[in-house]
C-alpha cells in the first residue's frame, strides 16, 4: 500500500518576508479553523505515514496550535497507527514555552525552516525575522530535542556559500 504525506498549511501568519516565499499570492493571517480540522481529522485512516502541520506562515504562530498538535497526535496514535508521525515546519520564531513543552509531548519531527548559519545569508533569505531569536530557540531545541530536530535548509542559491 502507497502511504500518503499529510501537509496541513494551518496559518498563514508570519512575522518575516523571507525571500523564497511566495507571501504576495498568500492572504494574510488566515487560519485553519476547528471545523476544517474536524473534518480532516475523520478522513484520516492507515494510508497516511505522516500528518506534518507547516503552511506559508508560522505554524506555531496560529492561536490555536497547541490544540491542534494534541488533537492531530491523539488521531495519528489512536485511530491511524502508532506508526503515523505528527511533524511541524517552523523557523523557530514563535517557540515559547507552551509550543516548547507541547513539542516535546505530541510532535515526532520537528524541521527547522532556516537558510544558514551566517547572519549575513540568515537576514538576506529570512527579511524581518531576528536572527539572535531564532538561532536562540534553534540552540533550545537542539539541546531538548536533537533526537527529533532536522534542518529543512531555504532559500535557493543564496544558501550556497553558507
Amino acid at each position: 500500500m502507497r502511504k500518503i504525506l499529510l501537509n496541513l498549511e494551518i496559518s498563514t501568519k508570519c512575522r518575516a518576508a523571507c525571500s523564497m516565499c511566495p507571501r504576495k499570492h498568500v492572504p494574510k493571517n488566515k487560519f485553519i479553523d476547528d471545523d476544517l480540522v474536524n473534518i480532516i481529522s475523520k478522513e484520516l485512516d492507515d494510508t497516511f505515514w505522516e500528518i506534518d502541520l507547516s503552511g506559508r506562515g508560522e505554524p506555531t504562530l496560529h492561536p490555536h496550535i497547541e490544540k491542534y498538535i494534541m488533537k492531530f497526535a491523539d488521531v495519528a496514535k489512536v485511530n491511524i497507527n502508532t506508526n503515523t508521525q505528527l511533524a511541524v515546519v517552523t523557523t523557530a520564531d514563535n517557540l515559547t514555552d507552551k509550543v516548547n513543552d507541547t513539542f516535546r509531548e505530541y510532535i515526532d519531527v520537528i524541521r527547522l525552516s532556516v537558510s544558514s548559519y551566517d547572519e549575513k545569508i540568515f537576514k538576506k533569505v529570512h527579511c524581518g525575522l531576528n536572527y539572535n531569536k531564532i538561532w536562540d530557540n534553534i540552540k533550545r531545541l537542539g539541546n531538548e530535542h536533537a533526537y527529533k530536530t532536522v534542518i529543512h535548509l531555504t532559500g535557493g542559491s543564496v544558501i550556497y556559500e553558507g
